[in-house]
């Protein structure tokens, strides 16, 4: 059950050999995400040999952004890997299925992701051989975040039971956190940090009695059900009617046992993680501006002023303004 190469004038002419690479094209853009393209027409074939089906092939030249893995959890699961076939079929499929919302609406698109989801972690077991947790982790994501208020509920309600748990701990995390990911010559950064212990000490101290958090965790648990049902009734075929699918309930309750079961150890390398990008982007952003006003001093220690210097073609400019760190792709 591998991927194939597309590698004839037909459609359906795909090579025999099992495909084990891909030729990807990194596209610039100024925004902070990174997007390629793909240089293989490739498919997924559940057999071996044969030809994939329509919906499970990859054209040449199809725009990817790779595993849509958040940046504060690359240090777990890269953006690309032996799962960079898998990601960018899934990809294939995400963008059929939003194209269809004009012919089913969103019950079509429902039954479509599901699908894709499916077969996204069936491939990072047969072919890219990832672990167990680990394709289901990465399953739960997709599973739970392709469905943008179902995927937030859940992540809000494993937040604040953490915090609720772990009131004692946050409160007193400002050291830790300090040590962590400030170094003595790094001291006068050492307020962002502590702004966040205090913040999450705040939220931790908040939720503290049972009153407050027995209403937010009911509150939760309604908007989670609501959108588990919603999400639960799809259209199999364009123009069909709508049916409640159980399969389709099963597997969001499933993705939101894997997300609760997997998120308390994952959460506090989020939180370090997060912190050390924010420091890193405040050092980017304050040298930009010492780089800016060193090359001015220097233009006016030469005799001329910023506003009649001709710059020569090639020469060093400071860079822009580092963009602020994003933090949460779309899955």
């Amino acid at each position: 059950m591998p991927f194939f190469d597309h590698v004839g004038p037909e459609p359906d002419d795909y090579d025999t050999s099992p495909k084990q690479d891909v030729r990807l094209t990194q596209l610039g853009s100024a925004s902070t995400k990174t997007s390629f393209t793909c240089g293989d027409a490739f498919g997924w074939a559940n057999r071996t040999p044969g030809v994939p089906d329509l919906d499970s092939r990859v054209a040449l030249d199809t725009s990817t952004d790779l595993a849509s893995i958040p940046p504060f959890l690359w240090g777990l699961i890269a953006s690309y890997g032996r799962h960079t076939m898998p990601a960018i079929l899934h990809d294939v499929r995400c963008d059929a299925s939003k194209a269809a919302a004009g012919n089913g609406g969103r019950a079509r698109t429902a039954y479509l992701r599901r699908h894709a989801d499916h077969q996204f972690r069936h491939t990072l077991k047969a072919h890219a051989d990832q672990g167990v947790v680990t394709r289901y982790i990465m399953w739960c994501a997709v599973r739970l975040f392709g469905f943008r208020p179902l995927g937030v509920a859940v992540l809000a309600g494993i937040i604040v039971s953490m915090l609720h748990q772990s009131s004692n701990v946050f409160v007193s995390v400002s050291d830790l956190l300090n040590k962590v990911t400030i170094w003595p010559w790094l001291s006068w950064l050492d307020w962002v940090p502590q702004g966040i212990a205090w913040g999450l000490a705040q939220l931790a101290t908040a939720l503290r009695p049972n009153q407050p958090y027995t209403g937010i965790m009911i509150a939760v648990a309604t908007i989670s059900l609501v959108a588990l049902v919603y999400r639960s009734f799809e259209r199999p075929a364009a123009g069909g009617p709508v049916r409640f699918s159980l399969p389709a309930l099963l597997s969001l309750v499933g993705a939101g046992v894997v997300g609760v079961l997997t998120a308390p150890p994952v959460l506090p390398l989020v939180v370090v993680t997060m912190v050390t990008r924010f420091v890193l982007w405040l050092l980017d952003f304050v040298m930009h501006w010492l780089d800016l006003a060193w090359t001015k001093v220097l233009r006016l220690i030469d005799g001329a002023t910023p506003s009649n210097v001709t710059v020569p073609e090639g020469a060093m400019l400071p860079a822009a303004v580092p963009p602020f760190p994003g933090f949460f792709p779309t899955p």
